[in-house]
Formats: C-alpha cells, structure tokens, sequence
C-alpha cells in the first residue's frame, strides 16, 4: 500500500511541475492534501488552483478545491482576502444550498473576524441563524459567534439577546449552555448588574455536568460579586464551598483561600485569617516542592499565629510582605524588607535564611551578582539550615555560573545540590541538578559525562513521562555526537512513543533523527524524518519548524530538487516575526538555487535583501 501511494504521489510531482493538469481533479484533491500535511502549502495551493481553473471538473471537487485553499490561505494574515474570495467562489455556486452553505457562511464570518470587518461578519452568523435547511449545531455556533462578535463591536445589548437565544434552545450541548452562561455573566458585571451576573453564575454551579474547574471558578467570581454588595457571608460560603471541591487546582485553591483569608480579615476574625494564610505560606512559590500537607501546617498553626495577629511588625509577616514586593517588581521596598529581617536580633534563623536565600535571587535578577553570591554564601551557613536552603541557594548560584559559561563551577554547584537532595522529599530539586549538571557536561564537551546523568535521570521515578521524554532527546543527542547510531536512533524513538511529551520534543527527535540518517547517507530516510516532523500537529507555531524546513530544503537542493526546495524556503521567508539570522540563511540558499537555475532575476532579489540584512559597520572612533 505505501508503494502504491509513493507511486501515485511520484506520478502527480512529474505532473504537476510540468504544468499539466491531473486527469483525475478527485485524486489531484488528496493529493493536495497530503502535501499541505507535510507542510508544503506552495506546492498544493498550485496544485489545487490547477483542479479550479480546470473547465471539466466537477462542482463538488471545485468546492472541495476552493474550500482547501482557503484553508491554506487562512494560515497567514496577509492572504485573508484569497480565502475569503474562495469562500465568496463557493457561495456563488447555485448547487451550495443548506448545511453547505452554513458551514462556508460561518467560516467566512472566522475570516472577517480576522480581518476587523465585524459588520460583515455578523451579517454572515445572521445569514447562518435564519437559514431553515442550517442544522441546529449551525444555528448554535452562528448565535455563538455573533454574540461574541456583537460584543467586540460594543452591542452588549445585542450579545445578551443572542446568549438569551442560546440559553432559550431546546436542551443545548452542556458546553454551550455553561459558556454562554459563563459570558453573559461578564457582561451583565461590565454592565453593572450585579444581581443578574449572580443569577448567571448560580445556574452555572447548579448544573450537574460541568468540570470541577469551571465550578471552582464560578464559586470564586460569585463570591467576589457578593463581596463588592458587602454580603461578605455569602462569599465565604462559596469561596469555602470552592474548598471543599475534590482535585481542584493548586492555584484556584491558593486563590480561594487568599480571597477568604481577605474576607476574614475585614470581618476581624483574625485567628481565621492567620489559618488560611499559614496555608498560603506552606503553598508559596518557596515551598512549592514541601511534601508535608499544607492543611495540616495551616491547623498546627493556628495556636501558635495569635500572637502575629497582634504584631504588625512581625518577621515573618515582612519577610512575606518582601516576597510579595518582589514578585509585583518593588526591587527596592523589597531589598530593604528582606534587610530589615536579616539585620534584626528578634528574627528566628530560619526567616533570616529563607531572607538571604530571597535577597539572593533578586539580587541575581537585578545582575548584582557579587551581592547574590554573599547572600547565597550566608543563607547556607547559617545555624540549623536545612537541606532544601542549601539546595537552593547552590541551583541558583550554579545557574549564574552556567550563564558566565563556567562549566566547571557549574557542575561542581549542581554536583553538591544533588549530594544534598538525598533526602525522598527533595526528589525533584535533585533530578533539576542532574539534569542542569548534564547540559553543563554537554556544553564543556563531556558527552560521556552528560550520557552516565541522563542515563540516571531517565531511571529515575521523581520525573514526569514528558520530562522523561526531553531526558531521552538530550541523551539520544549525545549518542548521535559520540557516533552511536544505534542508541541515539533507539531513544529518538523512545521519546516518539511518550504522547505527553511537548510538541517542540517530538519535532526536535524527529529532525534529530533526520539528520542521523544524513550523517550516514541516507537522503530519503532523513526526508521521510522531516516531513514527519513538519506533520506533527501544532507544528506551525514551533520555532523549530523553520529549522526543518531548512534542513529538508538542503536535502532536496543536494538531490537536485530544485522546486521542492524553493517551496520550504519561500514557507521560511514568508513567516512573520522570523529571526534575522533565519531568514538570511534562508534568502543565501534560495539565491544559490535560483543562480545555479539561470534564474538571474530571482537570485538579484534575494541579493539585495540579503544586503539590507547584512549589521550596518560602526562609524570609526573621531580622532
């Protein structure tokens, strides 16, 4: 079967790059297709616009041929108006009747939405809502659209009459019915109407199948619209009632116990608030990797937080009030917070560490490094320091070494991390040090070094499957560098096989595993790799992608492919927000072809904008 289909595909590029037109518009179609999977958009929108242009093709294989271009025309910004004249093409057909018709009028409102034509665009989802053969999923999405389309043009009123439809349909999708419920809500709050955002949110918890989050969320926004009416009872009742969802969030739960924690305190139940605020500590960004149940931190303390109730000044309280200034951007009323807690007599050694070790990174991230390296060095001396303080403060000391490229430094910091990450709670710090020891191996040269840590890595339990899939890449890489073509090949495939793994992993082992089949000659395997790479899905927002492409253009240009090569360096040149240096390598190959082609004129072009990218020299030093 793939023979065959390698067979068809040969036959359609000989046709196609001689101008003719296939025989079978049908086939022409799938086959067009196939090439807009892999990521050659050029050469199917001129193999479609061949099947249009045809005079006998059918006019169900025109409309498929007009509604593929359109699709590879709604790719980019500034070919919105080709699809919507595709789209108009289509309409004019008088055979395109009933759902037919809806689903192009709804995708030409997408387009116009793009284009800021909001007018035209409502006028489209209109079209879609009072079409008798439209099917009620159509009529659905039409009032879907146009609310949100009437509300971006400034007709709240408008939009909640088209939520109101929704909502008034006979048994709509959950889904629907929840986010329309969800929407009307904001409006009706942008609007002033407290109480009808409430009734809004209400019929939204009370439904039985909509996702804990959704809920949780919905307990949150409805409580604050109870706290902005002084209803405070109320709202800590749902921010409680959010609580008290199973498998919510870490986040929503922050935020629910913040947003209580804030209610008690207005409300002077103080001992209340210092409880929901003890767990917000345990939980913070410092503690994020403590194992011990932030609840039971957060009842343990409440005898002991009476006492912060009535010091303002507390030291733990301003060294939270310093994290706090530091995470909103107050570098200073930070950098004098955490002064004020290290230089006091009264504060315990354990807020003075968690102090330096903050000092620290802000210093770090102010590029006072001299100063981070003192507070680093004070928080791991000081009396009784933990293990994860130590941890810590040598990650972070070790990441400023690695940025100065000091290997050596680098790796004997992450090397002392993970000597006192042994504990089972300190897990994950210690894995983070092996696997920054590893990158710091790879960069010094060590291949050999960086393969025992990743190999160590990818049998460690600690470490999530799409961690473990990055591990493998990296360790797959160094195999490729030291020669081992059989295990780096192994491990590029492991990690095609871990389908939790990012999308930039599975393109980087595939164009990895490309370019080990052309370290060993084998041009059609290192295509195959690539092609599969572009064809991953939500590759199209992949940096990666453009290096891909790049490397498949020099396959085909190697191999004396000439047009298919023009087609991934034209896709490079026509991405918007590409880097200088992408594009310049990219305008040099294409210039190349074109020259080596006779193509005088091309290759003059691509010359001369390589020349306007070429860094503009400095005037001499004035003598």
């Amino acid at each position: 079967m793939k023979q065959i289909a390698q067979f068809v595909l040969a036959f359609f590029k000989i046709t196609v790059s001689k101008g003719m037109v296939c025989a079978d518009p049908q086939a022409a179609c799938d086959h067009a297709a196939l090439l807009a999977d892999s990521g050659r958009f050029r050469r199917a929108r001129m193999l479609l616009t061949s099947v249009i242009s045809a005079p006998d093709t059918p006019v169900h294989v025109r409309v498929r041929a007009l509604r593929m271009r359109a699709s590879i025309h709604m790719r980019r910004q500034a070919t919105l108006p080709n699809a919507l004249s595709d789209l108009a093409a289509i309409l004019e057909l008088p055979d395109i009747e009933g759902p037919a018709r809806a689903e192009m009028l709804l995708l030409r409102a997408r387009v116009l939405e793009r284009m800021e034509n909001l007018s035209s665009a409502i006028e489209s989802c209109s079209a879609v809502i009072h079409m008798e053969a439209a099917t009620p999923e159509q009529i659905l999405s039409g009032y879907g659209a146009r609310a949100l389309l009437r509300r971006l043009s400034g007709d709240n009123e408008g939009a909640l009459s088209d939520y109101a439809a929704i909502l008034s349909l006979p048994q709509p999708p959950p889904h629907e019915k929840a986010l329309a419920l969800n929407n009307r809500h904001v409006i009706h709050q942008e609007l002033g109407e407290t109480q009808a955002a409430i009734a809004d949110l209400s019929d939204l918890i009370g439904m039985p199948d909509i996702a804990p989050e959704v809920r949780v969320l919905s307990l949150l926004y409805r409580g604050q619209l109870f706290e902005a009416d002084r209803l405070l009872r109320l709202a800590v009742a749902d921010y409680s009632a959010a609580l008290m969802i199973p498998e919510i969030p870490a986040a929503l739960r922050r935020e629910a116990f913040a947003l209580r924690a804030s209610v008690f305190r207005r409300t002077g139940c103080g001992r209340r608030a210092s409880a929901d605020e003890g767990f917000l500590f345990a939980t913070s960004g410092l503690w994020r990797n403590i194992r011990v149940g932030a609840v039971a931190f957060a009842i343990l303390s409440i005898p002991f937080l009476w006492f912060l109730e009535r010091t303002e000044r507390s030291f733990s309280a301003r060294f939270r009030e310093g994290v706090a200034q530091a995470e909103a951007g107050e570098y200073a009323s930070a950098f004098e917070t955490f002064g004020e807690v290290i230089g006091s007599p009264d504060a315990d050694d354990e807020t003075k560490t968690r102090a330096h070790l903050e000092r620290g990174r802000l210093y770090q991230k102010t590029g006072r490094h001299r100063q981070m390296l003192a507070d680093f060095a004070a928080a791991m001396q000081r009396p009784g320091v933990s293990p994860r303080v130590k941890v810590e403060a040598l990650l972070n000391q070790g990441f400023y070494n690695r940025e100065r490229s000091d290997w050596k430094a680098a790796i004997a910091d992450f090397s002392k991390a993970a000597d006192f990450a042994s504990g089972a709670d300190l897990a994950a710090l210690r894995g983070m040090a092996i696997f920054a020891r590893a990158e710091c191996h790879e960069m010094d040269g060590a291949h050999k070094a960086a393969l025992a840590d990743y190999t160590t890595l990818a049998n460690m339990d600690a470490i999530s499957s799409a961690q473990r899939a990055l591990v493998l890449l990296n360790r797959g890489n160094n195999h490729r560098s030291v020669g081992d073509r059989d295990k780096a090949a192994a491990d590029y495939a492991e990690v095609l096989k871990i389908q939790s793994a990012a999308v930039g992993t599975h393109i980087s082992a595939l164009l990895n595993r490309g370019l080990l089949h052309l370290q060993h000659g084998d041009s059609a395997k290192a295509l195959e790799a690539f092609d599969a790479a572009i064809a991953v899905r939500g590759s199209e927002n992949s940096p990666l992608a453009d290096e891909v492409r790049h490397q498949r253009a020099l396959v085909h240009f190697r191999l004396g492919q000439n047009e298919e090569a023009l087609a991934d360096l034209d896709e490079i040149v026509d991405t918007p927000g590409i880097s200088v240096e992408t594009r310049r390598r990219a305008l040099a190959l294409r210039r190349e072809i074109h020259a080596g082609a006779g193509n005088a004129r091309e290759a003059a072009a691509d010359a001369r904008e390589l020349q306007s990218l070429q860094p503009v020299s400095p005037p001499p030093p004035a003598s």
